[in-house]
């Protein structure tokens, strides 16, 4: 049996393995799949990722800096985004002043809204999809489609919206950005790919140096290092009796 159920989870095993690359979308992105303790998360490259067993980041800007560039709709700034629905609507109107978007960029991803009679309530939705463009005024407007419905009706209410964290996956090396799996191959651009978040993994660099450090985490081109340094993101622990630099097998603990 090769299939998936209502909350993202395939059942079985899946067409495409985790060893295999795809140019063709065979899961919607963030997809999780599950095996024996090992636990991977479907992904699109959206640079290409060169060297395999490395942490893969997410390349998405934050939205709420306003600029609606980097792949986010933000509600301040030039962004304007707003969201618009009826009560009980799962399909909902997207406003943005700036990036004409493309279909389920946002799959998976989230939308917070900021009710403005409510202003201690932030509403979180999950984004199944998007539409494209459907007008070419100033205002780009778009559908989408989310989990849970819309509470109460919504006109116009300020909103930030982001893809999931495994749609614009990349190198690591790039300031700012965190670990969202760790690919198993080299993957094209534009592919995609099972990227592995939890279990026994082998993460390619320098482990623990000193016996007692256990944590692992990770230097600035997504290997394995020491964590015995503050500002480093925590992918996991040492799994085996280890003193030395050269055992780069880590239980990984991305979720």
């Amino acid at each position: 049996m090769r299939d998936f159920n209502v909350d993202g989870e395939l059942v079985g095993r899946p067409y495409q393995t985790v060893l295999e690359e795809s140019l063709v979308q065979k899961y919607p992105i963030g997809m999780k799949y599950e095996s024996w303790g090992k636990r991977w998360r479907y992904c699109r490259a959206n640079e290409g990722i060169t060297v395999s067993h490395r942490g893969a980041v997410n390349l998405a800007t934050a939205p709420w800096t306003g600029t609606d560039t980097g792949f986010s709709i933000g509600s301040g700034g030039g962004g304007a985004g707003t969201i618009t629905g009826a009560a009980g609507a799962s399909k909902v109107l997207i406003a943005s002043n700036q990036h004409v978007r493309t279909l389920d960029e946002f799959q998976g991803g989230i939308i917070n809204a900021y009710p403005p009679e409510t202003s201690n309530s932030i509403w979180e939705f999950r984004v199944i999809g998007n539409d494209l463009n459907h007008d070419g005024a100033a205002a780009l407007l778009f559908y989408a489609y989310i989990d849970p419905p819309l509470p109460r009706v919504m006109a116009a209410v300020p909103m930030d919206m982001q893809p999931s964290p495994y749609m614009n996956t990349g190198m690591g090396g790039t300031t700012g950005t965190s670990i969202v799996c760790v690919p198993g191959l080299v993957i094209t651009n534009g592919a995609f790919y099972w990227g592995q978040t939890k279990g026994p993994c082998f993460v390619s660099g320098n482990l623990s140096t000193t016996a007692n450090v256990r944590q692992v985490g990770v230097n600035t081109a997504g290997g394995s290092i020491e964590h015995a340094t503050v500002g480093k993101q925590s992918i996991g622990y040492i799994m085996a009796l280890n003193t030395s630099d050269d055992d780069s097998v880590v239980m990984l603990m991305l979720e």
